[in-house]
C-alpha cells in the first residue's frame, strides 16, 4: 500500500503552515532511558496505560487505511492522556475517514491530510460510524445511525472531536520529547516481508535491512525502550494488523540502522479538549 498522494499535495501541506511543521515538542525536556505510555507509573504504584486497543486494518476485508488508523488511533490516545485517564476511550472513527475522503481510501493516503481533516471538518466516533474496511459516500446516513426492531434512523447533528494543531517532526530526540509532553505520533515506514513475518519473542528486537523501499505503511510510537540483549535503544510501535500480529500487534523497532525510515516524516496533532 502506498500511502503517499502526490508528493507536492504533501509540500503544499506542511508549507502552508510552518508553524504547524515546527512542532510542539521543540522545548527539549530530561529524556529518561526508556519511556512507555502503556504502562505509566500511577500515585498508587500501579502503572496505568493511556494507549487505546489494537486494532485490525484488514477485516472484514483487506484496506489499506493504516494511514487513517494511526492517526486516529494516536489523538485517541492523547484524549486519554489529556483527560488523565478519567474518561472512556474515545475511539475516533476510521471508516469516516475513509467516507469523507479525508486523505485517501482502502488504496492508502497520508497523515498529513488526515489531522489537517481532522482539524478543520472533525470526526465522529467509531459508536457512529464503525469499520467496514471499504469506501462509503460521505453522507449523513453513513456518518451517524442507529437501527431497531422497525428499521434505522440517522443520528443527527452527531458529535464530533477535533484537532486544534497539527505538524511534521523528525529526528530521534525530537520524537521522543514530542512522545513524552504530549502523546503518541504517527510516523510513516518501510515493510520488507522480514518486517510482515515477524514474530520476535517478548522484548525482541526488529531490526531491518540496511536497503529499504519507499514508506509504504504508517504505524504510532508510543514510547521507546533499550534491549541489554542487542545493547541499543529501540522504538515502542502500535501496529493495526490485529492482536495476533507479534507480540498483542505491538512491535519494537530498533533505533538508527535498520529502523525501516520510522523518524523521517512523524506527524502529531493536539486534541481538542472536550466541551
Amino acid at each position: 500500500m502506498k500511502f503517499f498522494f502526490l508528493f507536492f499535495v504533501f509540500i503544499l501541506f506542511i508549507l502552508s503552515d510552518r508553524s504547524a511543521v515546527l512542532g510542539q515538542g521543540t522545548n527539549s525536556l530530561k529524556l529518561p532511558k526508556t519511556f512507555d505510555w502503556r504502562r505509566v507509573p500511577g500515585s498508587n504504584g500501579k502503572t496505568i496505560n493511556y494507549c487505546t486497543e489494537i486494532l485490525n486494518q484488514h477485516l472484514p476485508v483487506y484496506c489499506g487505511s493504516c494511514w487513517a488508523y494511526a492517526t486516529t488511533s494516536s489523538i485517541s490516545d492523547r484524549f486519554k492522556i489529556m483527560y488523565n485517564n478519567t474518561i472512556p476511550d474515545i475511539r475516533l472513527s476510521v471508516q469516516y475517514l475513509l467516507n469523507c475522503h479525508a486523505s485517501g481510501g482502502c488504496g492508502g493516503g497520508c497523515g498529513e491530510m488526515a489531522y489537517e481533516f481532522m482539524k478543520v471538518q472533525g470526526v465522529v466516533d467509531n459508536t457512529c460510524c464503525h469499520y467496514q474496511a471499504k469506501e462509503l459516500e460521505c453522507t449523513a446516513w453513513e456518518t451517524c445511525r442507529s437501527c431497531f426492531e422497525n428499521g434505522c434512523t440517522i443520528i443527527e447533528d452527531p458529535p464530533k472531536y477535533y484537532i486544534t494543531d497539527w505538524g511534521e517532526i523528525q529526528g530521534e530526540e525530537n520524537i521522543k520529547n514530542e512522545v513524552l509532553k504530549n502523546g503518541p505520533v504517527s510516523c510513516s515506514i518501510s515493510t520488507p516481508d522480514s518486517f510482515k513475518n515477524f514474530n520476535g519473542g517478548d522484548g525482541e528486537v526488529y531490526v531491518g535491512p540496511k536497503d529499504i523501499g519507499l514508506p509504504d505503511h504508517v504505524i504510532a510510537i508510543v514510547g521507546w525502550g533499550y534491549s541489554e540483549k542487542i545493547q541499543r535503544s529501540y522504538w515502542i510501535v502500535r501496529n493495526s494488523w490485529g492482536t495476533f500480529w507479534n507480540q498483542g500487534g505491538w512491535v519494537n523497532i530498533v533505533m538508527g540502522e535498520g529502523d525501516l525510515g520510522i523518524t523521517v516524516l512523524c506527524n502529531w496533532g493536539k486534541p481538542k479538549p472536550l466541551v
